[in-house]
């Protein structure tokens, strides 16, 4: 299979799967043994750092500890050099909010390093790069006016002269990325007793998501929250992820136009109340 690498180091088995999503997650790696498996998702450049990492702590001999800390967007990323009675071993760990993986690779021999395996690694994302991009340039024409594999009525469809209504443009994140309201998500803390603030949320929300600029937060209905990112691949990585404040959870989910509403069979009593001393004076309407 092309887009799947096995080895095994100690006794252990592993497979690195390319799964050809155009995603932060697009790369799976499981170590099983036996009856027990661990799973990780990761993209391609933090593979390529984890090659980095293997490569140094080959070259580290003897019974040494040292670790190394990246952070991708919404993911950190850990590399450890350890050791124990069993020998030297490099453990691999990724945290996006309250979800945590890891994966251990023992050394096959004592200070064999791990430079074989980051070869291999290495041959096989360079492998997965040149494979998409042949993937995203067929079925375009090329410049001495040969076919490419698309249908006359693809090459119409990205016509420039046509009107923006008529072309249907592929599901991507750069698509995405040009409608505002594909890379929004709604999301609620439905554990706590009190209902944060909008400011309260939009300060936890940078702080959290420390790799995603711009985000805008909004009160929906005083119980929902409208996040809104510059593209949809941010919003896709924070919805990959389990998220809490305070010890309570966040449930988010893609913006939808019914989202927020009410349902028409909910009975509500509502009420007039007139608030003086403003500088404008106005009457809201209050329903509780």
């Amino acid at each position: 299979m092309d887009n799947r690498i096995f080895f095994k180091l100690g006794g252990k088995s592993y497979d690195l799967t390319d799964t050809k999503l155009a995603s932060d997650s697009r790369f799976e790696w499981v170590e099983s043994v036996g009856r027990y498996v661990r799973r990780m998702k990761l993209n391609g450049v933090a593979l390529q750092w984890l090659c980095r990492r293997f490569n140094e702590s080959s070259e580290i001999k003897g019974k040494s500890f040292k670790t190394w800390r990246c952070r991708d967007l919404t993911t950190l990323f850990y590399c450890s050099l350890k050791y124990n009675k069993y020998g030297r071993f490099v453990s691999v760990i990724t945290v996006k909010g309250e979800l945590r993986s890891i994966i251990i690779l023992p050394e096959i021999s004592f200070n064999a390093g791990w430079s074989d395996l980051s070869k291999k690694i290495e041959v096989f994302i360079n492998k997965a790069e040149i494979s998409q991009r042949e993937t995203l340039n067929a079925g375009e024409i090329t410049r001495n006016g040969q076919k490419g594999k698309g249908s006359y009525k693809e090459a119409l469809q990205k016509s420039r002269w046509l009107p923006y209504e008529l072309q249907s443009a592929p599901e991507s994140s750069t698509n995405g990325d040009k409608d505002p309201l594909r890379r929004n998500l709604v999301g609620s803390f439905p554990d706590c007793d009190e209902i944060p603030s909008r400011n309260d949320v939009r300060k936890w929300a940078q702080n959290t998501w420390r790799g995603i600029h711009n985000i805008q937060v909004f009160d929906l209905n005083g119980i929902q929250f409208l996040f809104e990112f510059q593209s949809r691949r941010d919003a896709e990585n924070v919805l990959a992820g389990r998220w809490s404040r305070s010890n309570h959870l966040l449930e988010l989910e893609w913006w939808s136009p019914t989202t927020g509403a009410i349902q028409a069979q909910k009975q509500f009593d509502w009420f007039w109340v007139r608030i003086l001393g403003l500088d404008v004076i106005r009457r809201l309407l209050i329903y509780f």
